[in-house]
């Protein structure tokens, strides 16, 4: 497979209806129709599943949201020559099945020089006191500050 392109976002499910399963997106492993290749699995029993590639976005993240029957995905477009790029997604684990790739929801879909934004890497979530769900996004900036910069975003999640 590709260098470093494998597997780039986990997750461990400890409630609802996957309790006990764990999943992995990759960022680079594409199946034959050029989806982006996922699995779940739980002891002996694994689910291989497709995300339907957005654009030429690539998934750093992914992150549970409260309920844990949904994930939120964070990909970013980096190409040599074009300006950073940024996506979340919202998919229902339900819909993350063999022989049918996943659309999901957008969310955001953000670009340079319209937002402030860099290669976007690492994904949070948590909720407030008054049960507002926020998505925290930070960059990676690769050691190369002269090109990239840190920046640490927060959104809140409309319901």
């Amino acid at each position: 497979g590709p260098k470093n392109g494998e597997f780039e976002a986990f997750a461990r499910i400890w409630q609802g209806p996957f309790a006990g399963w764990s999943i992995i997106l990759s960022e680079k492993n594409f199946d034959k129709a050029g989806n982006i290749r996922g699995w779940r699995w739980q002891g002996n029993e694994t689910v291989e599943f497709a995300i339907v590639q957005h654009q030429s976005y690539r998934i750093t993240d992914m992150a549970l949201l409260p309920g844990s029957e949904e994930i939120v995905t964070l990909e970013r477009s980096f190409l040599p020559g074009s300006l950073p790029g940024m996506l979340v997604r919202r998919f229902q684990l339900k819909d993350l099945k063999t022989r049918r790739a996943a659309k999901g929801k957008v969310l955001l879909e953000a670009t340079q020089p319209f937002f402030a934004i860099d290669n976007m890497e690492g994904l949070a979530v948590h909720q407030t006191e008054d049960g507002e769900t926020r998505l925290t996004i930070i960059s990676d900036d690769n050691y190369n500050s002269t090109v990239q910069s840190t920046l640490l975003l927060q959104f809140a999640l409309p319901e």
